[in-house]
């Protein structure tokens, strides 16, 4: 196996001459600044969710202490509205990335 390894050749960057290495250009001032990140935007997703399944956890226990089918009906209706507050939740953060002055 010793003899395999002798025979490989040394890497290619190794083996360019000095004048056929690439300088990379100097940072341009302006690019070099990186913008201050924003307050953590995630955070309503956070609150939406938490608060999401701590009303769905309750309406369960309401639909199981009632014990009657009628309760299915708005136990379902606040589980959708639920749902649909975390989804324009999830719509809202996918919106705030579409401004023009961000990078691509």
């Amino acid at each position: 196996m010793s003899a395999q390894l002798e025979s490989l050749s040394p890497p290619v960057a190794a083996r360019l001459p000095e004048n056929r290495r690439v300088a990379l250009p100097e940072p341009d001032s302006q690019e070099s600044r990186a913008t201050p990140l924003g307050p953590d935007r995630g955070i309503s997703l956070l609150l939406a969710f938490t608060g999401a399944t701590t009303v769905m956890v309750g309406d369960v226990v309401v639909v199981g202490a009632v014990g009657q089918s009628w309760i299915l009906i708005p136990g379902v209706l606040v589980l959708l509205s639920m749902a649909a507050i975390v989804f324009a939740a999830i719509m809202r953060l996918l919106a705030d990335g579409d401004t023009p002055d961000s990078p691509s």
